[in-house]
Order: C-alpha cells, then structure tokens, then sequence
C-alpha cells in the first residue's frame, strides 16, 4: 500500500466502481465529497496512516463534524461538542470481563483437578 498516494473523489461526477474501491484500497489519504438533490454536503477525510477518518456534513445552513479514530468518536455541532465517547474505558471493561471469566474457569480446573 503506497501510504502517500492521495485521492479525491467526487461523487457527484462518478459512481463507486471496482476500479475506484482498488484506488481506495491502495491510497493513503482519501477525500470524498457527496452533494445531494437538496444542496446538502458531506465531505468525508480518510487518513489511513493516522487511523482516523473525519466526516463534516453541511445540512440546511447547520455544519456537523464527526472525528472517527482508535481513541473514539468525537461529534461537534457549530463549534460545540456534543458527544464524545472515548473507547478506552470501554476497552479496559471489556478486558476486565474477560480476564474475570478467564480467572473463573481457571479456578473451576483448579477445583475440579484438585478432587482427583
């Protein structure tokens, strides 16, 4: 993958071919931007080397922007944040749940070799 191959797509110009999912593939920054029947923009940012992708929508006069990456989703409504839900927390329960079953079971072998 050539991490600095960049590419810009508008989709308002072309349809999502295979070809253009293989340019996707081997880019290491992509830009897309979409504009709707209704005026609506989306332009989405993907960079491929930080693992974060950045998505700004523009719907009737009000801009939404949405950080996507390993340390969470981050979304702002005209400059005031509004959600933000960081994945760590979530990482370190899911693996304090994890070592507590492992641990269990560990224990339930410990009981059970211990009987013979």
């Amino acid at each position: 993958m050539n991490e600095d191959n960049n590419i810009n797509i508008d989709l308002d110009e072309e349809e999502m071919t295979d070809e253009l999912k293989e340019k996707l593939k081997d880019s290491g920054n992509v830009y897309l931007h979409k504009t709707n029947e209704k005026g609506e923009d989306v332009n989405i940012d993907i960079n491929k080397s930080k693992k974060s992708m950045e998505v700004n929508v523009d719907k009737d006069g009000e801009k939404t922007k949405v950080n996507i990456g390993l340390s969470g989703i981050k979304v702002d409504k005209e400059g005031k944040e509004k959600v933000n839900i960081q994945f760590l927390p979530i990482f370190l329960l899911i693996g304090a749940a994890i070592c507590g079953l492992l641990f269990f079971v560990y224990k339930v072998i410990e009981l059970i070799i211990g009987a013979f």
